[in-house]
């Protein structure tokens, strides 16, 4: 029996090759990727490791990969352009609410910029009319406003100056007792009022008057010898608003015409005219 360990038994039993082939390498323990890694099989997307039996699944490619980062960059474009074109639009309200009142009555609207209006003027009704922004110094600050003015005949020479209270003021002024009585406590509370013939101003200040005139915080009214207007602060862009007043300021014009003459000196026209100045 031939001897298993014997150099003659182990040649016999290796399997020749072909003169010329590259002998396969023996197995060594060590995988390809490192010393003690064990072999793999790869299998329908998984990795099979057969000295651990762990398998695991291969990663398969992001089908939704994020946006390149240029995307983002036409995006922020796209937002700031918007807002810019909100903002150009905001701004020109202004011009457009006046160009369409002037139309609506027939006037002539000039614009001061592409964004401010400068002036409208026509007829409202059966009054010459006249509406603009301004900017007055009567106060130490400036003020910049919408003015609308109709003139008038005025017989009675009454002078009038009407404004809406702040809400410091009405505090301040809540323990004073009001000049005239209007018999609307509220109303009286609210506005400053200065007139130089109260008896007439249950002819003008009529329920409706007073309820229109409390619609606006910032609301003015003047009424001199000659012309009658109405202001209200920065430029005014809506057009519901601008009709409503001048329906009101044709409407205390009427009022006023009709009035009974009084005889005054230029002295005393003079001091009735400060009343405005003083009292508002």
């Amino acid at each position: 029996m031939p001897d298993p360990m014997s150099p003659k038994s182990n040649a016999s039993s290796t399997v020749s090759q072909p003169k010329g082939a590259a002998s396969a390498p023996a197995p060594t323990g060590k995988g390809e990727t490192g010393e003690g890694a064990a072999p793999s099989i790869t299998t329908g997307g998984s990795v099979y490791r057969a000295a651990t039996g762990e398998e695991t699944r291969a990663q398969t490619p992001n089908p939704n990969p994020p946006p390149p980062l240029w995307a983002f960059a036409l995006a922020g474009l796209v937002l700031i352009v918007s807002a810019l074109a909100l903002v150009y639009w905001m701004r020109r309200g202004a011009i457009r609410t006046w160009d369409a009142f002037a139309r609506a009555i027939g006037g002539e609207f000039k614009a001061r910029s592409r964004f401010s209006p400068a002036y409208i003027s026509g007829k409202f009704g059966a009054y010459p009319f006249f509406m603009e922004t301004a900017t007055s110094h009567e106060d130490d600050a400036p003020y910049y406003h919408t003015r609308a003015a109709v003139p008038i005949k005025n017989p009675a020479g009454l002078i009038l100056g009407l404004r809406h209270k702040s809400l410091l003021e009405e505090v301040q002024t809540r323990s004073e007792t009001a000049p005239y009585a209007l018999g609307d406590a509220e109303f009286e509370r609210r506005f400053f009022l200065v007139c130089n013939v109260p008896e007439h101003l249950s002819d003008l200040l009529t329920p409706n008057a007073r309820q229109t005139l409390s619609r606006y915080s910032d609301v003015e009214i003047y009424i001199r010898f000659d012309t009658m207007e109405w202001r209200r602060a920065g430029e005014q862009n809506d057009r519901q608003t601008i009709e409503r007043l001048c329906a009101l300021l044709t409407e205390l014009a009427d009022a006023v015409d009709k009035l009974p003459r009084r005889a005054l000196t230029l002295s005393q026209r003079l001091a009735d005219e400060e009343l405005i100045r003083k009292g508002v």
